[in-house]
């Protein structure tokens, strides 16, 4: 997996949605 992708998807939904999407989507990778 490329980390600066995933950074780059990271700093993207920050940017829509904010903390609250982020977390759903880490609790997902967990």
């Amino acid at each position: 997996s490329d980390t600066r992708l995933v950074a780059n998807e990271i700093a993207r939904v920050l940017e829509k949605s904010g903390i609250a999407e982020l977390a759903i989507m880490v609790a997902g990778f967990i």
